[in-house]
């Protein structure tokens, strides 16, 4: 329908390369659960996954697929034989797990997945490193599972200096590619290069591109990896450009076939070290960089380093964020709209709060549009992980938060396109522990999903993924121009009113409904002109259609005026009158 497919908020996601992960290990048992919500009635559920001894279970990343089915993957404590293994898990929209699938590599020792990525048909591709030979040398391991968490075949690659490979990032085209990036020994001059591989649906090798950087024998680790709808390839990460440079952000654009295209390096002002952390890139070609840049000599401070690059490779512009507490700012993700605003967030020292999440928003010039700091309630270390922008421009952060010295929750944050924080989750698991989200996604309905780890009991790490949700979302027009910063209040009986003001797409969103009450949404309209316009709206309640629900149309002196929402939500009055303000009134259903 029509109308419905104006306010349904169709989250394209920009695909921010997040990794991290940890070698960890102890000892016995399995079980999963899914934990209804305690704190948030929009926490829809938690699903904790506890390998097969107690021991650190790690969650790395995260995807979700156009059903709403989430699949997770990290490294996982076996048992003594296999030590760490590739534990990958699919659940359902309700949070059911469906499948788990654990690779233990041949050398019986540390297998650890770093990178995800799902396709149109829910095939699942898993990338890492794992141990060949038992004596701790590592190669890529990529995996693809069918729908079902089906083995269909591994691809592992060992590189000629037969001694350390750590693939780091993976994604895949809409023909089945995979493409993977990371770091491997080369031969004795080279030193670690960055080694990207491009693999057939059949898990062929079709190319390998290596880049060794200007050195020789230096130190070049890939970090992130973007492939275009051409199959072109851009790659970044750092390398090391001897003594006069140190480590500079290399980045490198590919062609299908894995020629080379071009390479864009960056050093800072002062020849210290840089590492870039994340790559995207936009429906023009244009490719954005950002990281950790270095400013004192002992490397003893940084700055957040954002870079723009043409489509083939010439510096646009730089931005760079020093935080309040003149110290280590740190950029993790990036991401970029499509009118070409860019975000990048990270952790940035604070003026007496330790390190904060800083999230900032650039124009398509690189001029800072905002900037969006968060301190936990300890006044202590705060940690972006991950970072997804939606089609309005919404803005997801999420990592961990102090506590106190010892404990920290999940954090995740949402954003309004201007930088106003509109909602913050937590999670605090079993034990009052360490709890640490390291992964963000959202489906196509809004929902966000999160992942990492938690501690659990007998000293345990679980993975933990959660599932969040707006309760009450909706947009309104007249004559399909939205209806911009006007008023919207959520009642529920004993409780104090909830007031959010609409977006630039004349859209709200309410996380904090009170279960057991029904709920009404009054939004307060102008004053109407000549020629009067028809007031259109949709609305959804925990992500599904507010199907069937009384809408109320209200003027001065005027008899109400009433009508259903339809199957999709939406509603549409036509015989309001000029030269009077309007309200909508909704009434909602019982909040469970």
């Amino acid at each position: 329908m029509g109308k419905r497919s104006i306010y349904k908020r169709l989250l394209i996601l920009s695909n921010v390369a997040s990794i991290r992960y940890m070698l960890s290990m102890l000892i016995i048992f399995a079980l999963f659960t899914v934990i209804p919500s305690v704190s948030y009635s929009s926490e829809r559920w938690a699903a904790r996954y506890h390998g097969q001894e107690d021991g650190q279970d790690e969650a790395s990343t995260i995807a979700v697929d156009a059903d709403g089915n989430v699949y997770v993957t990290g490294n996982s404590y076996g048992t003594y034989e296999t030590k760490l293994d590739y534990a990958t898990i699919k659940y359902d929209a309700s949070g059911n797990q469906q499948w788990e699938a654990r690779y233990n590599g041949p050398g019986n020792k540390e297998d650890v997945a770093t990178a995800i990525a799902v396709d149109a048909s829910g095939n699942v591709y898993v990338t890492g490193y794992s141990d060949g030979t038992g004596g701790y040398t590592y190669d890529y391991a990529t995996i693809m599972y069918n729908a079902n968490g089906n083995q269909q075949w591994v691809a592992r690659y060992n590189g000629p200096g037969n001694d350390w490979e750590q693939a780091i990032a993976i994604a895949v085209d809409a023909s089945g590619n995979v493409y993977v990036t990371g770091s491997s020994y080369g031969e004795s001059d080279t030193g670690v290069d960055y080694a990207t591989i491009m693999y057939d649906a059949d898990g062929n090798q079709q190319w390998i591109a290596r880049y060794n950087g200007p050195l020789g024998n230096g130190g070049d680790y890939a970090a992130a990896i973007y492939v275009d709808t051409d199959g072109n390839v851009y790659v970044t990460g750092s390398s090391y450009g001897g003594s006069g440079t140190k480590y500079d952000y290399a980045t490198i654009m590919y062609d299908v076939n894995g020629n080379q295209q071009w390479v864009a390096r960056y050093n800072g002002s002062i020849n210290r070290d840089d590492y870039a952390a994340a790559i995207n890139v936009d429906t023009a070609g244009n490719v954005y960089v950002t990281g950790p840049s270095y400013k004192t000599w002992r490397n003893r401070s940084s700055d957040y380093a954002t870079i723009k690059y043409d489509a083939n490779g010439n510096q646009q512009w730089e931005a760079r964020y020093n935080g309040p507490g003149q110290d280590f700012d740190v950029a993790v993700a990036v991401a970029v709209d499509a009118s070409g605003n860019v975000y990048v967030t990270g952790n940035s020292k604070g003026a007496g709060t330790g390190s904060d999440l800083a999230t900032i928003k650039y124009d398509a010039n690189g001029n800072q549009q905002w900037v969006a700091r968060y301190n936990g309630p300890a006044n202590r270390r705060d940690e972006a992980h991950a970072l997804f922008v939606d089609a309005l421009g919404n803005v997801y952060v999420t990592g961990n938060t102090k506590v106190s010295l010892f404990i920290s929750d999940y954090l995740t944050i949402k954003y309004r396109t201007n930088g106003i924080r509109q909602w913050v989750a937590r999670y605090n698991g079993p034990v009052n522990g360490d709890d640490r989200a390291y992964a963000l996604a959202l489906d196509e309905s809004g929902n966000v999903y999160v992942t990492g780890h938690s501690d659990g009991f007998n000293n345990t790490w679980d993975y933990v993924t959660i599932k969040y949700s707006e309760d009450i979302h909706g947009c309104i027009d007249l004559d399909y121009s939205p209806l911009i910063n006007k008023k919207v209040i959520l009642k529920q009986n004993g409780e104090e009113n909830r007031a959010k003001m609409t977006d630039n797409s004349g859209c709200y969103g309410f996380f904090d409904a009170v279960s057991g009450d029904a709920f009404t949404v009054r939004i307060n309209g102008p004053v109407l002109t000549s020629p009067v316009p028809e007031i259109n709206g949709c609305a959804d309640f925990q992500g599904s259609p507010m199907a069937d629900c009384q809408v109320i149309l209200m003027q001065t002196d005027e008899t109400d005026k009433g009508m259903k929402t339809d199957t999709d939500g939406c509603y549409n009055f036509t015989t309001a009158v000029p030269d009077k303000s309007f309200r909508v009134l909704i009434k909602g259903p019982v909040v469970p």
